[in-house]
């Protein structure tokens, strides 16, 4: 998609528009296409490559990109996020104008800051540190508290807003965590903090066989 910057004549606000580009539909379904059959033919052929499954991780990637193209998903998921997160003061995403919101374009509030890729240069030490501290705080509240989270938190979708809050762009790819898995995770964190190995094997083995069933 690209970004454009636009303003709203009726209610006179600045806004950021994401509109996909043309014919990206089509683009993207012939390379994931050729994926498929690329992954089948390495899994067919070469043995050791089997043990990575080729063609279930191209399965995968061909859900997460096509639920990407779907632009209502990702005005769902970013009115979700910001549901979840209306009493942290610390944390910020924008407001959706759901009515001139579509398939293929999302009309937003326009954030005033930089991404995070943009302002590590010029950040003090005292100040990145703090902002790790918050972010990953941040994080860990999407996975273990409301099983929601970001699935793509790279530098150039972290925010920081003029008002030192933090937010997080491009919500696309989203990620969902039963209770059940959360609370293992907990104890896989628990098991790490205190160097205990069978209780981390206990947690990974519990997460291999959900995943399989």
């Amino acid at each position: 998609a690209q970004v454009h910057e636009g303003i709203l004549k009726k209610e006179n606000i600045n806004v950021a528009i994401k509109v996909q580009r043309p014919n990206i539909h089509h683009i993207i379904k012939t390379d994931l296409k050729i994926l498929e059959e690329l992954s089948q033919i390495i899994n067919d052929r070469v043995e050791v490559s089997r043990v990575y499954n080729l063609p279930e991780i191209v399965q995968e990637l061909n859900k997460m990109i096509l639920n990407e193209l779907d632009f209502k998903r990702e005005v769902r998921n970013i009115n979700i996020a910001r549901h979840n997160f209306l009493k942290d003061d610390r944390f910020y995403l924008p407001e959706i104008f759901q009515d001139y919101c579509s398939q293929e374009v999302i009309t937003m509030e326009k954030l005033d800051g930089v991404s995070l890729k943009e302002k590590i240069p010029t950040m003090p030490s005292n100040r990145r540190i703090e902002t790790a501290h918050i972010f990953l705080d941040i994080l860990l509240k999407q996975i273990l508290e409301h099983g929601f989270f970001h699935a793509d938190p790279h530098p150039g979708n972290i925010f920081i807003l003029n008002n030192n809050k933090v937010s997080l762009l491009d919500w696309g790819m989203v990620g969902r965590l039963s209770p059940s898995v959360r609370f293992r995770l907990l104890d896989l964190v628990e098991g790490i903090v205190e160097k205990d190995i069978e209780r981390i094997m206990d947690v990974v083995l519990f997460l291999c066989y959900a995943k399989k069933n």
